[in-house]
């Protein structure tokens, strides 16, 4: 069962997307994102040059996450991930298996060859706030919202039948703006076909196994756990089961 918050989550209904395009255009459900709003990503990447590149566009990816991939007839949309800060950013990607996966060690190749990258959008953009209390009216009136961004990856196929769902049903929307469900604060993720670069780096890439960074990722994972650690390369192997 895909479960959320203790209650399932089901696909949109024609309803629940009636309800969500009447919203849309109502402006219940907009967010008007400013030109120059800052952002954090984390990306993976051979080099920093790379990753400051690949900071500044939205690609197309086949991972099955949460919001991505949705599709335009056989393609899949370009799309890009932020949080609302570095630590957010972390945590959505480097830590998020010691929650949403019960581990007490973050392996290696979750900080090999990854940077972490400040952005700040290079134009306005429209989202779809899947947010609270927004998010109440992306469905027909006295139903339960779906809890989208609480859901365990156990029930990202249902988070995704929305999100192309919603891409499909409301031309224009440059993506969804939506809560962290690692720690509080913000994350967006953009879908964009045509104007694929979204972002303009700020400053360098930053990667995530030296620094300051390391010592936050270590400090983070041990305050969500007190026995986690992330391996940078300096751990002994984990014992064969």
């Amino acid at each position: 069962m895909a479960a959320t918050d203790g209650f399932e989550l089901h696909p949109p209904t024609e309803e629940d997307l009636a309800a969500a395009e009447a919203a849309w255009r109502s402006g219940t459900i907009r967010h008007e994102l400013a030109e120059g709003s800052e952002f954090s990503r984390v990306l993976r990447a051979p080099s920093r040059n790379a990753a400051l590149e690949r900071a500044k566009v939205c690609y197309p990816s086949d991972a099955m996450n949460r919001f991505s991939p949705v599709m335009a007839s056989a393609d899949i949309v370009p799309a890009a991930y932020a949080g609302a800060s570095d630590k957010i950013a972390l945590w959505e990607v480097v830590l998020r298996n010691i929650r949403h996966g019960g581990t007490n060690r973050v392996p290696r190749h979750e900080t090999r060859e990854r940077y972490l990258v400040q952005v700040k959008t290079t134009r306005k953009l429209q989202l779809l706030d899947l947010r609270r209390p927004a998010i109440s009216s992306l469905v027909s009136p006295g139903k339960r919202p779906p809890d989208l961004t609480a859901a365990w990856p156990a029930a990202y196929e249902t988070t995704r039948l929305w999100a192309q769902a919603l891409y499909d049903r409301i031309p224009g929307i440059d993506g969804f703006i939506y809560e962290s469900h690692q720690v509080p604060g913000d994350c967006i993720v953009l879908f964009q076909r045509k104007l694929r670069e979204v972002f303009t780096p700020i400053g360098d890439a930053h990667p995530v196994d030296s620094g300051s960074l390391r010592e936050l990722l270590k400090s983070e994972a041990k305050r969500a756990r007190p026995d986690a650690v992330v391996d940078f390369g300096d751990l002994p192997d984990p014992p064969i089961r």
